[in-house]
């Protein structure tokens, strides 16, 4: 086999879009040209040739002479090529706006451009040849190649799979998942094109998520303390209900989850109603403003808190028991909030401090903390946490494989209203009317760690980090 067709999936691929499931030829046969269904080239004379040209460069960003190029792919050796096979590769890179073929002190040079990266063959999975010799299974780069699919799809099918995640081994294995996950994107760039506008010609954003950054970290945290802040200026009363999980009404943790978001909204509806009849117990007869946050139990199963403004009271306990025990679980505590200047303090709390743990804010937020150490941890950290959880070694991960639960499942820690969850400033210094004509447009590219991205990107790119633009270092 050449080295061309050995080339794996390129970084730049990943979030692209993939191969149409149900295209025929999705799986080839081993050693096949695997030509990107959307290539220009397909279906032309000598389609396999060109795709083990496209693949080629693909694996060599910073450029390669035209005659390596050819004597690699067709020959035996150094200049052992034809000059048909010659010109076939020239004519090939100059047609097409996939490759950049120009002149470096008198010799030709290839490499690939952003668009080479929108061809779809080869797209987030690599096809392989299975252990029988047939058919194909699909694995990420970067994923370990420990099973079919992504990190995220193992993770996600062991949830779709089980009812609970008790056993500190199953912890173990989603947080390794997460792991290997925030191994694969460690040191990866976005990739950003001008297309309207002056200003570089390229962005390279650090592929940065509320996972392995303590700046999104932040700004979670700075919109729940906002939310909290606005409903102190508003109400003076609210209502704490815990909303919890009954494994054996679901087939799965990703099923209970997702149910417990959708039962909560129809808990809303349900509010908003009050039937106003004497042998049934009012309701506010209106949609109480809220806020609520996602945890999760030491079993994986889903709970929430929702904290009802405005209101001292919503029904009887047992109303409200019997309501959700039909649909998701049972409600394990009805609690009255109380106010301490401009805080809310959870039951028995006379303290309002920000630094008591039992204020509500703080209380209800547990999570955003343990997601800011794991934001701050290197993915290798994050492994050896993995291993020391799977040796029952004090202090593997406590609560952190629990954040491989909202990764798995797609889960926002928290949410409510919109009147206090939008991010609009307070203090009404938005500036109307502002003209976004001269506003340069980018297009999202790909992402690739530096060392992938083609050469004549990073010499056109500047770095973006927390809204400034920095040179890029010289290239290693």
């Amino acid at each position: 086999m050449s080295h061309a067709d050995d080339v794996p999936a390129h970084p730049l691929l990943e979030g692209l879009l993939g191969r149409p499931q149900d295209r025929a030829g999705g799986c080839q046969r081993p050693g096949g040209p695997h030509t990107p269904w959307d290539a220009p080239w397909r279906d032309t004379a000598r389609e396999a040739d060109k795709t083990r040209l496209y693949r080629y460069t693909l694996d060599s960003p910073e450029g390669t002479p035209l005659s390596k190029v050819v004597a690699d792919v067709f020959g035996d050796g150094p200049g052992d090529y034809s000059n048909t096979d010659y010109q076939l590769a020239r004519r090939f890179f100059e047609r097409h706006d996939c490759f950049l073929i120009a002149r470096r002190g008198g010799n030709l040079w290839v490499e690939p451009t952003p668009d080479a990266f929108h061809l779809t063959a080869v797209s987030k999975r690599q096809e392989t040849q299975t252990a029988s010799g047939s058919g194909c299974q699909t694995g990420r780069d970067g994923d370990g190649g420990s099973g079919p699919g992504s990190a995220k799809d193992r993770a996600q099918g062991l949830l779709s799979s089980v009812s609970t995640i008790g056993s500190d081994s199953l912890h173990a294995d989603m947080l390794g998942e997460l792991a290997t996950e925030l191994e694969s994107i460690d040191g990866r760039y976005n990739i950003l094109e001008r297309i309207r506008g002056t200003g570089p010609e390229y962005l390279l954003c650090p592929y940065k998520n509320r996972f392995n950054s303590q700046d999104r970290v932040a700004d979670l945290r700075t919109s729940w303390r906002r939310a909290w802040r606005r409903a102190a200026d508003q109400y003076d009363d609210a209502v704490c209900l815990t909303l919890t999980t009954d494994p054996g009404m679901h087939d799965s943790v990703m099923d209970a989850t997702a149910s417990l978001l959708e039962n909560k909204n129809r808990l809303g509806e349900w509010l908003a109603y009050d039937p106003k009849s004497d042998d049934r117990p009012d309701r506010p007869g209106f949609r109480p403003t809220n806020v609520y946050a996602l945890e999760f139990t030491d079993s994986g199963l889903p709970h929430l808190h929702v904290v009802y403004f405005g209101v001292r009271w919503l029904t009887t306990q047992a109303a409200l028991s019997r309501y959700w025990g039909d649909r998701q679980g049972r409600v394990v505590h009805v609690r009255r909030l109380a106010k301490r200047g401009d805080r809310f303090v959870m039951p028995m709390t006379a303290d309002g401090d920000d630094r008591d743990p039992r204020t509500a804010r703080g209380y209800l937020g547990k999570a955003l903390g343990t997601l800011d150490t794991l934001a701050g941890m290197r993915p290798g950290e994050v492994s050896d946490a993995v291993d020391r959880r799977r040796g029952d070694a004090v202090g593997g991960g406590v609560d952190l494989w629990k954040m491989s639960l909202y990764w798995a499942t797609g889960k926002q820690f928290w949410g409510g209203s919109p009147s206090l969850t939008t991010d609009e400033a307070d203090d009404g210094d938005e500036k109307p009317g502002v003209d976004l004509t001269h506003i340069p447009c980018y297009r999202f590219v790909g992402s690739a760690r530096f060392e992938n991205i083609p050469g004549h990107v990073r010499r056109n790119a500047q770095v973006v980090r927390t809204n400034s633009l920095m040179r890029l270092p010289p290239p290693p």
